[in-house]
């Protein structure tokens, strides 16, 4: 299922959008955000998951990650989660104010969610978050072929 979305992706990019390369931004309508790092997307009808590519938020509930997060930051959970759900409303808030929302295709990561750039009017919001001491860099690793 998951390398059929791929190709879907794939084949939505190169044939069903000849105007825009990955360098471009591609219009979007955000349909959740569920994260400060982490929408939910619709463009010309497909919808899929963005991760935001180079920036990395807290999270916004008591899973597993949020105990590693914790962990590496020297915080408790409920601090981990108190400033996930501030960087979510942090995205949603600019979202508010948006007229154009679009983003640029970065590829995708070792678990094959779509990564991108995304644009509020003319305005990088992964740098924005950055800026703000919203989220943390990240670097993403390469996936393995296995």
């Amino acid at each position: 299922m998951r390398i059929f979305f791929f190709y879907f992706l794939l084949f939505s990019f190169v044939f069903l959008l000849p105007n825009y390369t990955f360098a471009q931004k591609i219009p979007i309508n955000i349909v959740k955000i569920y994260d400060g790092d982490t929408l939910f997307i619709n463009m010309d009808k497909n919808f899929f998951y963005l991760r935001l590519v180079g920036i990395d938020c807290y999270e916004t509930k008591n899973i597993s990650r949020a105990y590693k997060q914790a962990c590496t930051d020297n915080l408790t959970v409920e601090e981990v989660i108190k400033k996930g759900l501030y960087s979510k409303k942090y995205l949603e808030d600019l979202h508010k104010k948006a007229q154009i929302v679009s983003f640029k295709f970065m590829g995708q990561d070792k678990y094959k969610r779509t990564l991108g750039v995304l644009y509020f009017d003319d305005e990088n919001i992964n740098e924005k978050l950055l800026e703000n001491n919203i989220c943390k860099p990240y670097t993403y690793k390469k996936r393995e072929n296995n």
